[in-house]
Protein backbone atom coordinates (compact mmCIF):
# COMPACT_ATOMS: atom_id res chain seq x y z
CA UNK A 1 0.00 0.00 0.00
CA UNK A 2 1.40 3.37 -1.01
CA UNK A 3 1.42 6.26 1.44
CA UNK A 4 1.03 8.79 -1.39
CA UNK A 5 -2.80 8.86 -1.17
CA UNK A 6 -2.54 9.26 2.60
CA UNK A 7 -0.19 12.22 2.18
CA UNK A 8 -2.57 13.78 -0.36
CA UNK A 9 -5.45 13.27 2.06
CA UNK A 10 -3.52 14.90 4.86
CA UNK A 11 -2.80 17.93 2.69
CA UNK A 12 -6.45 18.25 1.63
CA UNK A 13 -7.53 17.87 5.26
CA UNK A 14 -5.16 20.59 6.48
CA UNK A 15 -6.12 22.97 3.66
CA UNK A 16 -9.82 22.55 4.50
CA UNK A 17 -9.13 23.15 8.18
CA UNK A 18 -7.14 26.29 7.39
CA UNK A 19 -9.87 27.65 5.09
CA UNK A 20 -12.60 26.87 7.60
CA UNK A 21 -10.88 28.51 10.56
CA UNK A 22 -9.28 31.50 8.79
CA UNK A 23 -12.43 33.67 8.83
CA UNK A 24 -13.19 32.94 12.49
CA UNK A 25 -12.18 35.57 15.03
CA UNK A 26 -9.37 34.55 17.32
CA UNK A 27 -11.18 34.15 20.62
CA UNK A 28 -10.45 31.91 23.51
CA UNK A 29 -12.81 29.07 24.37
CA UNK A 30 -13.15 28.36 28.04
CA UNK A 31 -14.30 25.10 29.55
CA UNK A 32 -14.70 24.54 33.28
CA UNK A 33 -13.42 28.09 33.83
CA UNK A 34 -10.11 27.54 32.04
CA UNK A 35 -9.01 28.63 28.59
CA UNK A 36 -8.48 25.72 26.23
CA UNK A 37 -4.86 25.64 25.09
CA UNK A 38 -4.22 23.13 22.33
CA UNK A 39 -1.43 20.61 22.76
CA UNK A 40 0.17 20.55 19.35
CA UNK A 41 1.62 17.05 19.52
CA UNK A 42 -1.76 15.58 20.49
CA UNK A 43 -3.46 17.65 17.78
CA UNK A 44 -0.98 16.33 15.22
CA UNK A 45 -1.88 12.79 16.27
CA UNK A 46 -5.57 13.51 15.80
CA UNK A 47 -5.07 15.00 12.35
CA UNK A 48 -2.98 12.01 11.30
CA UNK A 49 -5.54 9.55 12.68
CA UNK A 50 -8.56 11.16 11.00
CA UNK A 51 -7.37 10.77 7.39
CA UNK A 52 -6.00 7.34 8.33
CA UNK A 53 -9.49 6.36 9.45
CA UNK A 54 -10.95 7.64 6.21
CA UNK A 55 -8.50 5.45 4.27
CA UNK A 56 -9.26 2.41 6.43
CA UNK A 57 -12.99 2.75 7.12
CA UNK A 58 -14.73 5.09 4.64
CA UNK A 59 -12.93 4.61 1.32
CA UNK A 60 -13.26 0.80 1.19
CA UNK A 61 -17.05 1.20 1.37
CA UNK A 62 -17.36 3.65 -1.53
CA UNK A 63 -19.51 2.17 -4.28
CA UNK A 64 -17.66 2.45 -7.63
CA UNK A 65 -20.96 2.73 -9.52
CA UNK A 66 -21.95 5.82 -7.49
CA UNK A 67 -18.68 7.28 -6.20
CA UNK A 68 -19.79 10.85 -5.45
CA UNK A 69 -22.79 10.19 -3.22
CA UNK A 70 -21.25 7.06 -1.77
CA UNK A 71 -18.01 8.85 -0.80
CA UNK A 72 -19.94 11.79 0.64
CA UNK A 73 -22.25 9.49 2.60
CA UNK A 74 -19.60 7.20 4.06
CA UNK A 75 -17.27 10.13 4.79
CA UNK A 76 -20.07 12.03 6.50
CA UNK A 77 -21.04 9.00 8.58
CA UNK A 78 -17.41 8.43 9.61
CA UNK A 79 -16.92 12.11 10.52
CA UNK A 80 -20.15 12.39 12.49
CA UNK A 81 -19.30 9.22 14.40
CA UNK A 82 -15.76 10.27 15.31
CA UNK A 83 -16.69 13.83 16.24
CA UNK A 84 -19.77 12.67 18.18
CA UNK A 85 -17.63 10.35 20.29
CA UNK A 86 -15.40 13.28 21.20
CA UNK A 87 -18.12 15.87 21.80
CA UNK A 88 -20.56 13.60 23.60
CA UNK A 89 -17.79 12.26 25.83
CA UNK A 90 -17.01 15.86 26.75
CA UNK A 91 -20.71 16.52 27.40
CA UNK A 92 -20.80 13.47 29.67
CA UNK A 93 -17.68 14.32 31.64
CA UNK A 94 -17.44 18.12 31.68
CA UNK A 95 -20.04 20.21 33.42
CA UNK A 96 -19.93 23.16 31.02
CA UNK A 97 -19.46 21.66 27.56
CA UNK A 98 -21.91 23.70 25.44
CA UNK A 99 -24.60 21.76 23.55
CA UNK A 100 -24.46 24.21 20.64
CA UNK A 101 -20.70 23.84 20.31
CA UNK A 102 -21.02 20.05 20.37
CA UNK A 103 -23.76 20.08 17.70
CA UNK A 104 -21.82 22.42 15.41
CA UNK A 105 -18.62 20.43 15.87
CA UNK A 106 -20.35 17.13 15.08
CA UNK A 107 -21.83 18.61 11.89
CA UNK A 108 -18.44 20.10 11.00
CA UNK A 109 -16.82 16.68 11.43
CA UNK A 110 -19.33 15.13 9.04
CA UNK A 111 -18.86 17.80 6.38
CA UNK A 112 -15.07 17.83 6.69
CA UNK A 113 -14.72 14.04 6.46
CA UNK A 114 -17.27 13.81 3.63
CA UNK A 115 -15.30 16.37 1.62
CA UNK A 116 -11.98 14.68 2.30
CA UNK A 117 -13.39 11.23 1.47
CA UNK A 118 -14.72 12.54 -1.86
CA UNK A 119 -11.34 14.14 -2.63
CA UNK A 120 -9.55 10.94 -1.66
CA UNK A 121 -11.81 8.87 -3.90
CA UNK A 122 -10.97 11.04 -6.91
CA UNK A 123 -7.27 11.20 -6.03
CA UNK A 124 -7.27 7.41 -5.76
CA UNK A 125 -9.06 7.03 -9.11
CA UNK A 126 -6.57 9.33 -10.82
CA UNK A 127 -3.66 7.23 -9.47
CA UNK A 128 -5.06 3.87 -10.67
Amino acid sequence: MSFFPFKCLLIVFLVLLTLAFAPLPARAITVEGETIKPRLLAAAGVYLALPGGIVLFALPRVDPSNPVWSALGWGFLYGVTVYAVYDLTNRATLRHWPVRMAAVDICWGGVLCATVTLAAEFIGRSLR
